[in-house]
């Protein structure tokens, strides 16, 4: 590993008009003992985040920025990062402009790709989002698992719990996941997706878990801050979680997942919430009930249109 950057593996960093948070990531990543190059693909409105770059480099001359302009779109971003990756490159780690790294995540998730062979994806962990167990009535409605790190058959993905050594699991998430490029010339995220692209990561993932193993690795840390910047509100959240999560296991139905699995935590959950909510007179669980049959609604009516 070479001071500033192996040419052997690069970090696809995507962005919208969030220069604050690029900013502290560039110099998070300037106290960083390896960082391979960073290539920062720029879909903002004005030059800030570009500036931003410019006056990091200035600082920090081993820290290599390669800056990108590209159409606004996390997926079309990504793969703009892609194309523009070296012949040589065998790495890609992608992160998101709000993540904070400690020492080492770097080295972490390369020494676990190189002692793996067979792992083709790999992602850090945030101790602070650690789960130590699931609820029972969340098992039992396939809205969680006792092993985290898992895409149940429902489509529902679990973060992973407690992870104390490097670990297989069935997604990565966007914030934290790094792949052989070898994995990118086979798979493309989906172009399809606009804005948000809420989703896109369990789906990329999974795709990619199909084809090979994918890890956690307790040597490679961070945490993830999640900028309210182009955050959907938790509502709107919820509605569009129910839909995505429908159009991903009818395409994925052929892999494991179920439409019937699928339908059996939707119900589950919207009675849940819907119980709570009038015994407890609790009106944040009525409006997450309320969001639950918006995005079931959203199915009905698009299914509608497609007969």
């Amino acid at each position: 590993m070479t001071e500033g950057g192996s040419r052997n593996s690069a970090i696809v960093v995507c962005t919208v008009n969030r220069p604050r948070e690029m900013e502290r990531l560039l110099a998070n990543l300037s106290t960083l003992d390896y960082v391979p190059l960073v290539m920062l693909v720029d879909a903002s409105e004005d030059a800030r985040t570009s500036e931003v770059a410019n006056v990091a480099a200035r600082r920090c001359p081993r820290l290599e920025v390669r800056y990108v302009r590209s159409e606004r779109g996390l997926t079309r971003q990504r793969m703009v990062g892609v194309r523009e990756l070296w012949p040589q490159c065998e790495i890609v780690h992608f992160i998101d402009d709000d993540v904070v790294l400690e020492n080492g995540y770097f080295e972490g998730l390369e020494r676990c790709l190189a002692a793996n062979p067979s792992v083709l994806g790999v992602g850090g962990v945030m101790p602070s989002a650690a789960r130590p167990s699931a609820d029972w009535r969340h098992r039992m409605l396939l809205l969680d698992s006792a092993r985290g790190g898992r895409v149940l058959r429902s489509g529902v993905n679990v973060l992973p719990r407690v992870v104390t050594a490097p670990t297989d699991v069935d997604w990565l998430s966007g914030c934290s996941m790094s792949y052989r490029t070898s994995v990118l010339r086979t798979l493309s995220f989906d172009l399809r997706m606009s804005g948000y692209c809420l989703g896109e990561d369990v789906g990329f993932s999974y795709r990619v878990g199909r084809m090979g193993r994918l890890m956690v690795t307790p040597e490679a840390r961070l945490e993830h801050l999640q900028s309210p910047a182009d955050r959907l509100a938790a509502l709107d959240l919820a509605r569009q979680v129910i839909a995505w999560r429908h159009a991903f296991v009818a395409e994925m139905s052929h892999e494991g997942l179920s439409m019937a699995a699928y339908w059996w935590p939707v119900v589950g959950d919207l009675l849940l919430a819907g119980a709570n909510g009038l015994l407890r007179r609790r009106r944040s669980r009525l409006d997450y009930a309320s969001a639950i049959l918006k995005g079931v609604s959203d199915i009905v009516i698009g299914s509608a249109r497609m007969a």
